[in-house]
């Protein structure tokens, strides 16, 4: 199949690249009627320039399903990481957080907090030590 530049196909992203294969759904849906019908193609062919396209009508349901390309089984954090390199892994990794930056903003993020922690720490000595009592504070020295 072609698409020209100002075809409706190129309008939804198909060009020279785009091939209609087995498999491939379709949302088919007729002027002034609400209803759309679902299919699948099982089968793509050639009549001289023609492509016959035939298809079988699926649910809603049905293409959804098509489209989960999310993994639902638990698969095990060992069982990923069998006969892999996990040293060279963590390496790369590290050296990813170290190139992008990452890793130097979390260091200054940690450092400020402890820097402020020590600050707030202090900071409340310091009140306590001048809101306090002079026989409280000698019997704290």
């Amino acid at each position: 199949m072609s698409y020209s530049s100002d075809s409706l196909g190129a309008g939804l992203g198909l060009d020279e690249d785009t091939t209609v294969d087995t498999g491939d759904y379709l949302a088919l849906y007729a002027t002034g009627n609400d209803d759309i019908q679902y299919a699948v193609i099982t089968n793509v062919s050639t009549n001289n320039a023609d492509y016959v396209i035939t298809y079988k009508n699926v649910t809603w349901d049905e293409v959804q399903a098509a489209m989960d390309v999310y993994q639902t089984d638990n698969v095990s954090g060992e069982s990923i990481l069998q006969n892999q390199d996990i040293s060279g892994i963590e390496q790369s990794v590290e050296q990813q957080a170290v190139d992008s930056g990452f890793a130097q903003s979390v260091v200054d993020e940690v450092a400020q907090a402890v820097v402020e922690r020590i600050l707030i720490r202090n900071f409340r000595n310091i009140c306590l030590i001048l809101w306090m009592p002079i026989s409280a504070l000698c019997r704290r020295i």
